[in-house]
């Protein structure tokens, strides 16, 4: 349920050419939202004829009563400049957005954030270390912010679950878009266990100009933002930027000299980013407590050698207990779909529980 303040907060954030500009502009020439509905007047602040005539026209009791409720009847949240989860980190940078529409529990926004950002084009080793730095991070506590794009974005949200941590996905669109749309388990599962924000109209479709200015709510989240792997022209790069515009602590892993696809970690060090070798290195920076990991007992024999987190992982490390297996005889003794075993298996390698080698044939 939303306060009276609320519901005409989101009216005036959701009217056409607004802007978390003029937004605040308002709010603050006239006190507040509900005043702003109460007292414009044509002519009575420059905003443009045709923003002018788009305020002037959703002035109905009726529709701020009706934007509140359709909210609530899609299940998507709208978190205002001041909803006590509106987070108050994001509100120090200089454009915050005056609004952000949610699915999932938004209690997270109010938690200590380390975002995660890098190439969509990632290799093989940008993936593993940022599913690797990611689970070691939630382990701790700390909440994985990232993007949800393909590569270094999505492997950060699923190692951030793998450990059975807590991640938030900014979205470039919609939060009720998947975008991409091979993302659709990850969104499911972060809607249920993380968060999904946006600051983009329900439906709004992946526009290309969207992703730079998301960039600036994944910075602004965070206490401290990390380049897994980037090349010299990656997109990447923007959120680093913003990150160091808003005082955040920036760091980089480093990758091969000779590699194209490290050129942009390997510059932000040279240029000052912290170098991160293991994710000890940013706790440590941020000075914040952890538990170090005690050493891995050996196993008993009885123990399961294979930790599998979801039925499908189990079912694949049962096959390659007794043997090895291609995809196409995986697939027709797990029960699942073709994408999910796909992701199952990539997610089974990242974690190093299981290998494949030449041929295409997966062993233990």
């Amino acid at each position: 349920m939303y306060s009276e303040m609320q519901k005409y907060e989101i009216w005036l954030a959701t009217i056409p050419g607004i802007g978390a500009t003029h937004y605040f502009e308002l709010v603050e020439h006239f006190g507040s939202a509900q005043a702003v509905f109460n007292e414009y007047r044509a002519g009575s602040y420059p905003l443009g004829e045709k923003t002018e005539a788009a305020l002037l026209k959703a002035r109905s009791p009726q529709r701020v009563d009706a934007l509140a409720q359709r909210l609530e009847q899609r299940g998507l949240q709208a978190l205002t400049f001041s909803h006590p989860h509106y987070p108050e980190i994001l509100k120090s940078i200089d454009d915050p957005p005056c609004l952000l529409y949610a699915i999932g529990d938004t209690s997270l926004l109010g938690r200590p954030s380390i975002a995660m950002v890098g190439s969509r084009r990632a290799t093989r080793y940008g993936k593993e270390m940022a599913f690797e730095l990611a689970q070691d991070l939630a382990a701790t506590g700390a909440v994985i912010v990232s993007g949800m794009a393909r590569g270094i974005d999505s492997c950060s949200h699923r190692g951030a679950l793998a450990a059975e941590g807590k991640t938030i996905a900014v979205l470039g669109c919609g939060v009720d878009v998947v975008y991409p749309p091979e993302n659709q388990e990850l969104y499911d599962e972060i809607a249920k266990k993380g968060l999904l924000i946006s600051e983009y109209l329900p439906g709004a479709e992946p526009l290309g100009n969207h992703f730079p200015a998301r960039n600036r709510i994944i910075s602004g989240l965070s206490t401290a933002v990390i380049l897994v792997e980037a090349g010299e022209r990656s997109g990447a790069l923007h959120t680093l930027n913003f990150a160091l515009e808003q005082g955040r602590e920036v760091f980089a892993l480093p990758g091969n000299i000779n590699s194209p696809n490290s050129a942009g970690t390997n510059r932000m060090i040279r240029d000052g980013a912290h170098m991160l070798l293991e994710f000890t290195d940013v706790l440590d920076e941020l000075g914040w407590s952890y538990t170090p990991k005690a050493p891995e007992a050996a196993k008993s024999s009885g123990d399961q050698p294979h930790p599998a987190t979801n039925p499908e992982e189990k079912q694949v490390l049962a096959l390659l207990e007794s043997g090895e297996f291609n995809r196409e005889e995986l697939a027709a003794q797990v029960d699942c779909s073709a994408q999910k075993l796909n992701t199952t298996l990539t997610m089974l390698e990242l974690r190093g529980i299981i290998k494949q080698s030449s041929g295409g044939i997966y062993h233990l």
